[in-house]
């Protein structure tokens, strides 16, 4: 890449064009067909992965975790662990070294996993380190999405109920969103 910044301000970034993910987006709520699924996800060599958890709003408690996102290029899939636990074969993905997944933050995302049922992670790759490499100063998402891609992404969900019987448009396009964006920039990088 050339041109690079290393970081970039708030003022900046509000004058970006805003991004979001326009593939499909399927939500997984029950285990209905869930090895299929799976199935299909392990046909990908890399993929995005992120979490949500219901917002704690108060000092020393907890955040469960209620979703877990998985996202291609093309298609992006939320797991409600929430609603369906975390299945073995969920668990054998996210196990598997070969298909490697990218997200940022990932040690805390996996130890919030590993509190409902322990497991062997594998195949993950922290984007943080990747942008490091790359000279970035910035981690965070929305700053790593205006310096790499050259764009905003609206944060405006995060804080919201993922705990909640349905999920709105806007979380699930959120949701979809982060885990994409994962893989997209560390694809450009």
């Amino acid at each position: 890449m050339t041109d690079l910044k290393t970081t970039i301000t708030k003022e900046e970034i509000t004058e970006l064009p805003l991004i979001s993910f326009a593939g499909d987006i399927l939500v997984i709520d029950s285990l209905n067909g869930i090895d299929e699924i799976i199935d299909e996800i392990k046909t990908q060599r890399v993929l995005g992965f992120d979490t949500e958890s219901k917002p704690a709003f108060k000092k020393n408690v907890p955040n469960k975790l209620s979703l877990i996102q998985i996202s291609s290029e093309f298609k992006a899939y939320l797991f409600r662990v929430n609603k369906i636990g975390f299945p073995d074969s969920l668990i054998r993905l996210l196990s598997e070294k070969h298909i490697i997944k990218i997200g940022l933050g990932i040690q805390q995302d996996l130890s919030l996993l590993k509190k409902i049922r322990n497991f062997e992670p594998g195949g993950f790759i922290e984007l943080k380190e990747i942008s490091q490499k790359a000279g970035v100063e910035d981690f965070s998402l929305v700053k790593l999405a205006a310096i790499i891609l050259n764009h905003r992404v609206s944060k405006s969900q995060q804080l919201s109920n993922w705990d909640r019987e349905m999920l709105s448009e806007a979380q699930i396009r959120y949701a979809a969103t982060d885990a994409w964006l994962c893989l997209k920039i560390a694809n450009e990088l």
